[in-house]
């Protein structure tokens, strides 16, 4: 997924669904009406259990509603339309692709469609405050087992929704992807926790490692004919898709492992704020908050010719995914993107050319000398070595990427080594 996902991801995905494919059937009322009585049937036995299992008010029975898969390719076009307004998911998709993330000229609005369309199994909405059952998925997983898992999913969804909204909290992360990667993984991997436990009974302490488990089946996904869209799509987005599940899972069962005292619902009273805090559950516990960084001076120094076009957050997964992507960082990726501390980049445009001008901080000058040397790395596979600046200065690695002049660069370098800093307010609505 790309910045500003907005739980596209929480709303439509059910993870237990990546391994197989949906196909369109023809359906009637009475196929609606049946799963209408079956899915209420089913809520209404799962509800109290989910609300145990994560902590959180039974209250009313949530809204239950059937649609088809294609009403829900409708239900994605208008999603994306109200999200990303304008041709926004353009420029983000041409950011991505400039920072080697995506493809160039990668369709981002048709290739997010496609996928969540190919991978969609249920989904509850925020907006409506329902829970959406797709009559017409294949047989495969009209069985008992797999509804149940899907159905306490989205009902854990809805729980979520009602203690902490949803909307609300999607809008505050709406300029920062990476607080929205930290805020999904919570969110997915809570209902990923309780899905198992109270659909199958499994003690919340005994599961096995849900995170290696759906990475089995992300890999069984790969070999799978039948998801082509899924397989044949840049990893980023793979990874955007599956990582809140996998990634979040694990954070959920290790902070459950460390109270085990505790529910899962008291993470939406202490959510982690960043993809540094899920991949590393350590960074959670001692409260390692991102460092803010403000380049509007170095930006302001560009002449008006450049117009500016896009601006965003890149956490530790970012890094770590970009790395993975290019063959010279392959190996160390981890190693690369682990001591992150923030980085912010903002784009602008001059007829056909684009500049992404940045500025990132590290734990140590170590962290950043290897992120220097890698991310410089990575571009190079993407950019020609005139058109890319890296360089480090302490624990601060600062960047220029696209064709300006030596001077003016040299000079907006300067105003980024000097951009002030100051760490995340404790608040998670302070978007860094």
């Amino acid at each position: 997924m790309t910045s500003r996902k907005r739980y596209l991801a929480v709303a439509v995905i059910a993870f237990a669904l990546l391994v197989l494919p949906a196909v369109a059937q023809d359906t009637s009322q009475e196929d609606r009406d049946a799963e209408l009585a079956k899915t209420k049937q089913m809520a209404d036995e799962l509800l109290p259990k989910v609300a145990e299992v994560v902590g959180l008010e039974m209250g009313d029975p949530v809204t239950i509603k059937v649609t088809t898969r294609a009403e829900v390719r409708d239900f994605l076009l208008k999603l994306l339309e109200e999200e990303y307004p304008g041709d926004e998911l353009e420029r983000q998709g041409r950011c991505l692709a400039t920072l080697g993330l995506l493809p160039p000229d990668y369709d981002l609005r048709t290739g997010l469609i496609d996928i969540l369309h190919e991978q969609a199994g249920a989904f509850y909405d925020p907006r409506t405050k329902a829970f959406y059952s797709i009559v017409d998925l294949p047989q495969e997983l009209k069985v008992p087992l797999v509804e149940r898992l899907i159905v306490a999913h989205e009902l854990t969804h809805a729980l979520q929704d009602r203690e902490v909204d949803l909307l609300k909290l999607q809008k505050n992360d709406r300029d920062n992807s990476d607080l929205n990667y930290a805020h999904t993984s919570v969110m997915e991997g809570m209902a990923s926790v309780a899905m198992f436990v109270a659909a199958q009974g499994m003690p919340a302490d005994r599961l096995p490692d849900l995170g290696a488990i759906m990475r089995m089946s992300m890999g069984a996904a790969a070999n799978n004919p039948m998801m082509k869209i899924f397989t044949s799509s840049p990893k980023y987005l793979q990874e955007s898709l599956v990582s809140p599940y996998a990634e979040g899972a694990s954070f959920v069962q290790a902070y459950l492992k460390a109270n085990p005292e505790t529910k899962p619902s008291r993470l939406l009273s202490e959510l982690p704020v960043s993809s540094e805090q899920i991949l590393n559950f350590e960074k959670f516990v001692s409260a390692d908050l991102p460092t803010i960084i403000d380049i509007t001076e170095a930006c302001a120094l560009l002449p008006p010719e450049w117009s500016p076009f896009y601006g965003d957050y890149l956490g530790e997964f970012d890094i770590k995914v970009l790395c993975e992507l290019h063959e010279p960082t392959r190996e160390e990726a981890r190693e690369i993107a682990e001591g992150w501390d923030g980085i912010r980049y903002n784009s602008f445009v001059n007829g056909d050319d684009l500049l992404l001008v940045g500025a990132s901080v590290w734990d140590s000058e170590k962290d950043a000398e290897e992120f220097a040397s890698g991310f410089k790395q990575a571009l190079s596979e993407v950019h020609k070595q005139e058109d890319i600046v890296v360089e480090r200065c302490g624990v601060r690695v600062n960047f220029v990427v696209g064709k300006l002049g030596s001077d003016l660069k040299g000079r907006v370098m300067q105003a980024l080594a000097a951009s002030p800093t100051r760490e995340m307010a404790t608040d998670s609505s302070d978007s860094y």
